[in-house]
């Protein structure tokens, strides 16, 4: 299931400057924790609807901010226009960036290191959730959620922490 919406804005200004943004806006559930997760099973087949949650791609803002500056050196241009040394360094030059922002992608946590296949094949037995907030108030790359919020199940139990409830670092790119 996916609902977004985006926008799309361009502007030509003067003088050889111009720029773009666009910004969407979605969210995306599934019950499939093949479609991208880190491990491709559910935690207990027989109820795959404990699976519904995030998808692993889920990206709940995009932010992209492009600019173009043409330089105005050269042949025909404000600057250097009669200097042939000037046009053939200068001329036909521009500057141009990205900015990109976007929210970090959900992880599932999971308990590592458990042979009893009974509760968690392949890695996808999942934590118990204690009282503690998963997300911190000043997530940082190193430390984005509180370990404290999870702990093992007990021994032939699965864990009740959902698919997909921590919020992955922020991207930013420029």
């Amino acid at each position: 299931i996916l609902h977004a919406g985006s926008l799309h804005v361009q502007k030509s200004l003067i003088y050889g400057l111009s720029f773009g943004a666009s910004y969407m806006f979605s969210r995306s559930i599934d019950n499939d924790p093949g479609l991208g997760d880190d491990t491709a099973v559910a935690q207990d087949d027989r109820y795959l609807n404990r699976e519904r949650a995030l998808s692993a791609f889920d990206q709940r803002h995009r932010l992209r901010i492009n600019f173009q500056y043409e330089l105005t050196f050269g042949r025909g241009e404000r600057w250097l226009n009669k200097s042939e040394i000037g046009n053939q360094l200068l001329g036909g030059w521009s500057f141009t960036g990205d900015i990109n922002y976007a929210s970090g992608f959900p992880l599932t946590p999971h308990v590592v290191g458990v042979a009893d296949v009974a509760t968690g094949a392949y890695g996808a037995l999942r934590p118990d959730l204690t009282k503690q907030t998963v997300q911190l108030s000043r997530p940082t790359v190193e430390r984005f959620f509180d370990t404290r919020a999870f702990i093992a199940p007990p021994a032939g139990h699965y864990g009740d922490a959902g698919r997909n409830i921590i919020g992955g670092p922020r991207v930013f790119t420029f």
